[in-house]
């Protein structure tokens, strides 16, 4: 059953005028993100009257925030003004630094990606030899940037991370990098704002917003590659816990008898789930044998589809072990939709129909839960998600007010275009 997002809060009135000017610009702001809206549904969401919603759609077009766009289609009338956000003019640079690659792109705060650059590791890679190159990259987004309006850069890396002083602890596959303050780097750099989440949490932001997740308020949205994660949305909120940690689900115990993991436990789901666990049984790959990955999994697929029983098997074993982890999950939170991304989106008509299958005869509450299990579809999702979050924090404040965010972003226009 699809449920219905969370509601956005309404508008207010009252007598501190400087507080409930932000307070209904952001919520005017919410509204509009979800696709856009005219000025008719933004009065109904909000319950605020035409009269009282005017200049607050006056303000957010001074700004640059909104646009007025394309007509909607109504069956009488005349067809109301569409107001959209501007990504044009308001974006967020975003950084994702991951196992194989590091990419830094320019992100417009309605999901475009206006520039991506992306540097593929060769192996023998340093720590310091990625900073550079995304040092170097944000630099000349900043020189070429003229009337923009940048709130900020979002970095994002695999976990463990320590989000709150924005330190990349020791994420397994990491080619050995740990405890980079990468936070601390790009801000004494930058004159901006910077942020460092989890790849995972911009991933689950973007789905949420663009996605299998835009209609639905509780999802668990699980990333299938050379790792696994899991973001929560509870409630129309992606859920977080007191460090701000991301959840570490492939360190829960499918076999407590089983192979020993790097991080300690025995029979841990990264051990089994991911990709290259799925390759290595299909294929017989040495522990020690590194891969594309990516590639490998298709090829695994392009030999079940032609009857290789190994590949076969190991699909059906995937299933499970896959399985087994969702169970656990929607018995935990009593939720029926989840979102599937990453490498494993390849597999979909594989394990889509299998996975659904083992999941839906094993739930706890079967007789009145019927899981929903798709694959996401969204390409970039931890960039364009990494914008989002951005603008969600800029939204509610905390990157100060909006005047000081735009008197921040000039400045630092200003100081790289005469570099």
């Amino acid at each position: 059953m699809i449920r219905a997002a969370a509601p956005v809060n309404p508008l207010i009135q009252g007598s501190n005028p400087a507080s409930i000017k932000q307070t209904n610009l952001a919520t005017a702001l919410r509204i509009i993100r979800r696709g856009g809206a005219s000025r008719a549904e933004i009065s109904r969401q909000s319950h605020l009257s035409r009269g009282g919603l005017t200049p607050i759609v006056n303000e957010l077009l001074a700004q640059r925030l909104i646009v007025e766009c394309e007509s909607v289609e109504t069956d009488s009338g005349r067809p109301p003004v569409l107001l959209r956000l501007n990504g044009r003019y308001a974006k967020v640079i975003c950084v994702v630094w991951i196992r194989d690659q590091a990419a830094v792109a320019l992100v417009g705060i309605d999901g475009s990606v206006q520039s991506l650059y992306q540097y593929p590791f060769q192996g023998g890679e340093r720590a310091q030899d990625v900073i550079d190159m995304i040092v170097a990259e944000i630099a000349r987004i900043l020189a070429r940037e003229r009337d923009s309006l940048l709130l900020g850069i979002m970095a994002q890396a695999p976990g463990p991370l320590d989000a709150m002083s924005g330190v990349i602890l020791n994420p397994s596959n990491f080619n050995g990098w740990q405890n980079i303050p990468l936070v601390e780097i790009l801000s004494e750099r930058f004159p901006l704002p910077v942020f460092l989440e989890n790849n995972l949490v911009g991933a689950a932001v973007a789905e949420q917003h663009f996605g299998y997740g835009r209609d639905i308020a509780d999802f668990i949205y699980i990333v299938v590659d050379e790792g696994i994660g899991a973001g929560f949305v509870l409630n129309g909120q992606l859920y977080q816990g007191k460090s701000r940690q991301i959840s570490e689900v492939g360190h829960i115990s499918l076999d407590i008898h089983g192979e020993k993991c790097s991080c300690g436990n025995t029979g841990c789901a990264e051990m089994y789930v991911t990709v290259p666990a799925l390759c290595r049984r299909a294929l017989q790959i040495g522990p020690a044998q590194s891969c594309d990955w990516a590639a490998t999994l298709r090829e695994v697929l392009r030999r079940a589809e032609q009857g290789d029983a190994a590949c076969r098997r190991a699909l059906e074993r995937e299933a499970e072990y896959l399985g087994s982890l969702i169970v656990t999950l929607i018995n935990i939170f009593d939720i029926d939709t989840v979102v599937l991304g990453s490498s494993i989106t390849a597999a979909r008509e594989a394990l889509q129909a299998p996975l659904t299958r083992y999941v839906a005869e094993r739930i706890s509450a079967r007789p009145m839960l019927e899981p929903h299990i798709y694959f996401s579809r969204l390409q970039r999702s931890s960039i364009v998600g990494g914008a989002l979050r951005m603008f969600d924090f800029y939204i509610d404040g905390r990157l100060g007010t909006y005047a000081q965010v735009g008197e921040r972003s000039a400045k630092a226009l200003r100081a790289f275009a005469a570099q």
